[in-house]
């Protein structure tokens, strides 16, 4: 059995997941779970985790994980992935036409 989750963070993001199960009783457990872990935390309030998720922590640069920096990182992992695919394909092009003079 692997170890469960080692932060609060990763902890909650556990029973939130949990929260998707088509078992009723595991979505009420998963809930319940979510107070008592923010309670052990020192708030027992689960508006502190609704606060957290309409406005995330800043990052250390002053910045929020937003959609748009969200869209930003989306575009250059796209980029980078036709780049890698275009090179990829070149590459092989490029070897098959030396491979087809070869031959001949």
């Amino acid at each position: 059995m692997s170890p469960g989750p080692t932060t609060l963070e990763s902890r909650l993001a556990q029973l939130i997941r949990l929260t998707c199960s088509d078992r009723e009783g595991e979505v009420i457990s998963a809930i319940h779970a979510i107070v008592r872990t923010l309670k052990a935390a020192g708030t027992d309030k689960i508006h502190a985790l609704a606060d957290r998720v309409e406005k995330p922590i800043e990052k250390p640069n002053g910045n929020a994980f937003n959609e748009a920096e969200a869209r930003r990182l989306y575009n250059e992992g796209y980029a980078a992935g036709v780049r890698a695919a275009e090179s990829k394909h070149h590459g092989e092009a490029s070897l098959g036409c030396a491979a087809s003079r070869i031959h001949r």
